[in-house]
């Protein structure tokens, strides 16, 4: 798997690391610009360096906005993931956590 940027974005991308259980989707672009992340399952120390690394690069890829999902609902407003900071959402009577890019809070590590 790369994180390299993506001159084609590819609808739905899927992964699974050998040393850890983490199992994660990016894609599924709603609209222009709109990306998802769904995180089916992930190891509680490898939760927040993959929420952070396939936010990130679902932005240098062009996504103005990511949603995201957490199965183990882990996701909670104002938690922040390096320049990302988790905000929610309603639309269409569906609430949604909305990752947004935000500059002035720089990195967590």
């Amino acid at each position: 798997m790369s994180l390299d940027y993506e001159e084609t974005l590819r609808p739905v991308i899927e992964a699974e690391t050998a040393t850890t259980p983490t199992g994660w989707s990016r894609g599924r672009w709603r609209r222009a610009g709109e990306a998802s992340l769904w995180i089916e399952r992930a190891e509680e120390e490898e939760f927040a360096p993959l929420v952070r690394r396939t936010v990130h690069q679902a932005f240098r890829n062009g996504a103005v906005r990511v949603i995201l999902e957490d199965a183990g609902g882990r996701l909670r407003e104002g938690q922040q993931y390096g320049f990302y900071r988790i905000e929610a959402r309603e639309e269409n009577g569906i609430r949604q956590m909305v990752a947004v890019y935000d500059p002035a809070e720089g990195c967590d590590e």
